[in-house]
């Protein structure tokens, strides 16, 4: 039974932050594989502008061109539709079925929780793995209540992610860019050459 760690998200684009989310996840949790799992339209991003998911594709290899325990997952990209996390994590149980599946969302994704889409599918199919802002070895703010709400409604696990604060943005960096400012050491440098020769975000 191998240890797979799932994150998705847009990825518009990949950056640091989002690189030492990944490795927190799979040092902490000893997981076999971690798998960046970018979508192809988030209910969550319904009617804003998002690169097109070729750019983004590209970029996230960049980024982990030579990490082999890192790779990409196609499933919300081949779906082209609105990706629904139950209905995902539904597709990864029945792709990997002795596995055991570890599912990476911010704070702010745990916060409303609840109201996603059937969220019992989530916790009934994949361990939920929270990143959490850590301060001398304990989680900042209210993330302990929060998941103790979800837990008294729903069975399931969910466990936080010890990283240090980090903040960096996709929207911050694409700002940057469209100012012309550097996004030297916020992106990996892969990205961030790629970025540049195919003009993306100006």
């Amino acid at each position: 039974m191998a240890k797979l760690g799932f994150f998705g998200g847009t990825f518009d684009p990949v950056h640091l932050g989002h690189m030492l989310l990944a490795e927190t996840a799979y040092r902490q949790f000893g997981l076999d594989k971690l798998f960046f799992m970018p979508n192809y339209r988030s209910p969550f991003k319904a009617g804003k502008d998002v690169s097109d998911v070729n750019y983004r594709l590209d970029m996230l290899k960049e980024a982990i061109r030579d990490i082999p325990y890192m790779d990409i997952c196609h499933v919300e990209i081949n779906n082209k539709e609105l990706s629904y996390t139950a209905d995902t994590v539904l597709k990864l149980r029945k792709t990997y079925p002795d596995d055991e599946i570890y599912f990476i969302i911010g704070e702010d994704s745990l916060i409303t929780f609840p109201t996603w889409y059937h969220p019992e599918r989530i916790l009934e199919n994949a361990v939920l793995l929270v990143a959490g802002r850590i301060i001398e070895g304990d989680p900042v703010g209210n993330i302990g209540e929060h998941i103790d709400a979800i837990l008294d409604k729903y069975e399931g696990r969910i466990d936080v992610l010890r990283m240090p604060f980090l903040d960096i943005s996709s929207s911050l960096i694409r700002e940057r860019i469209k100012e012309g400012s550097s996004i030297r050491f916020l992106v990996p440098e892969g990205v961030r050459k790629f970025i540049e020769e195919k003009g993306i975000y100006k």
